[in-house]
């Protein structure tokens, strides 16, 4: 990182990576002990999340502070200038290449598994499953994935000639090595239309390398996402709340708490556009901070179907102050609360909406509910008085007929919602409804529908519950009347 922060100022931490403080004149002044020990003790006094006691302050080394300071803050330490430098290093890590991953393919010939967004490779229009014949003359038959791997590295100012192979055809290109960020995230189709993104932790690019990857999946014909974030131990907050703009979220992502409390929020930026696809994320015990952040927020919002198991329950976040040697102490500053309030610290971990332990099984189940999700139509028509309907283009018969009473159209729950995507069942005298990312109940006994704070009035007729049609924007659908039509046009 190049640039630093004062902590009073900071309105977007980070978690887990490397964030610059250095006390003012007047905290400065408050001691006459410049050395490391004495600035320690400023930070731990001002800026510590948990309450500093006497064997921190009257410790009479750095050492022995930082040995004191773990026991209160289990994720603080002491880091040498060194051990701050590889710190920052492994934030911003960059490599020069072509930008792709290579895999061993069916034949035992080295082929491209993935092609980054913004790359050498991208440009040159190079795919996954590409094979790389030869590099600069030098036949890869025989040769590993990590030995063509070092070969596609190199000068930036050298010249590059690769042969690919593709559908029987060999195909040469001549290319320029470029410097690029190190990757966080991986992404390829997994079909025509579903595509997978694996992010393995969150640094200083990966909210940047994410939207590039989105742009680049969209082009590649993308109509739903599956996010793997098992085993992603979190980094960079900031990256994370960027990552959830990307996917769609607006205004404020997440809040900063500090001890005194609520200090800062971080906000995305306003030109984002919505991702209008079904996502879905998988989770397990090893998903961790600034990753259960971002899962959060898009479980606090509906946006995506969570998969897996609860999560590490990492709810605080950690800053990294220098110190006057150049070195520094990495210690826990806030917490963080998603914007619909789930505070991870005290939930100990995100509960996931479908709880599954085995790890293939975790993959299709999300992959199934995505391709159902694609499948369904994008609008529903309904008339008022008719059995007749349409999905899509499609027409199809309803069993009980809308109708509309005291100004308001009704239609029968159970029918309009299964067609819509909806798993409808009944459990002791209720019925419940979920489409892998809202749930729905109705009591009967009561008359209600409800989902979340949103309630309303439901009609039973002949054993057949009709719900008002107007309830369904308040769970992410557009409702449309034409009056002369007397015609209900629902939207995903």
């Amino acid at each position: 990182m190049k640039k630093s922060f004062r902590l009073t100022s900071l309105i977007l931490p980070l978690l887990l990576a490397a964030i610059f403080f250095f006390p003012t004149q007047a905290e400065a002044a408050e001691s006459t002990d410049f050395s490391d020990l004495g600035i320690a003790k400023i930070y731990t006094r001002l800026y510590s999340y948990y309450d500093i006691d006497d064997s921190v302050l009257q410790a009479q080394d750095i050492e022995s502070l930082a040995a004191a300071l773990a026991k209160i803050d289990p994720y603080s330490r002491y880091l040498t200038a060194e051990q701050f430098t590889a710190l920052n290093e492994s934030y911003d890590p960059s490599y020069t290449g072509i930008g792709v991953v290579l895999e061993m393919n069916a034949d035992n010939k080295v082929a491209i598994k993935v092609v980054f967004a913004d790359s050498v490779a991208a440009a040159a229009q190079f795919l996954p499953g590409d094979v790389i014949h030869s590099v600069n003359g030098v036949l890869t038959a025989g040769k590993s994935t990590t030995e063509v791997s070092q070969m596609l590295q190199g000068d930036v100012k050298e010249l590059l000639t690769i042969e690919i192979e593709r559908n029987g055809y060999i195909v040469k290109y001549e290319m320029a090595r470029k410097e690029m960020t190190t990757p966080s995230v991986f992404y390829w189709m997994l079909d025509n239309e579903v595509a997978y993104m694996q992010i393995e932790k969150f640094d200083l690019h990966t909210g940047e390398h994410i939207e590039a990857a989105i742009e680049y999946l969209t082009s590649l014909g993308m109509k739903s996402l599956l996010i793997d974030l098992r085993d992603c131990p979190g980094g960079v907050m900031q990256a994370a709340g960027y990552t959830a703009g990307v996917l769609g979220e607006d205004g404020p992502v997440y809040f900063n708490v500090g001890k005194d409390g609520y200090e800062s929020f971080f906000v995305n930026p306003a030109n984002e556009q919505p991702l209008n696809i079904p996502i879905a994320v998988l989770v397990n015990e090893n998903t961790a901070s600034a990753a259960e952040m971002l899962t959060a927020v898009l479980q606090d919002t509906n946006r995506a179907m969570i998969v897996g198991t609860p999560t590490y329950g990492k709810g605080v976040y950690q800053s990294v102050l220098q110190l006057p040697s150049g070195g520094a102490l990495y210690m826990t500053t806030g917490k963080y609360v998603t914007r619909g309030y789930q505070d991870i610290e005290v939930l100990g971990g995100i509960t996931p909406d479908v709880l599954i332990k085995d790890a293939d099984q975790q993959y299709q189940t999300a992959l199934s509910w995505l391709k159902t999700q694609q499948a369904l139509p994008d609008t529903f028509t309904f008339t008022i008085g008719s059995n007749q309907a349409k999905a899509g283009n499609e027409v199809f018969a309803l069993a009980h007929k809308p109708y509309m009473k005291a100004g308001s159209s009704y239609l029968p729950a159970g029918e309009v919602l299964q067609k819509m995507g909806w798993d409808f069942y009944y459990y002791q005298g209720d019925w419940y409804a979920f489409n892998g990312v809202r749930r729905i109940i109705i009591d009967l006994s009561d008359k209600e529908i409800m989902s979340g704070k949103y309630h309303a009035t439901v009609e039973i007729s002949n054993n057949t519950v009709y719900m008002p049609a107007a309830f369904l924007r308040n769970i992410g659908y557009t409702v449309d009347w034409d009056g002369a039509t007397r015609t209900m046009t629902i939207s995903k």
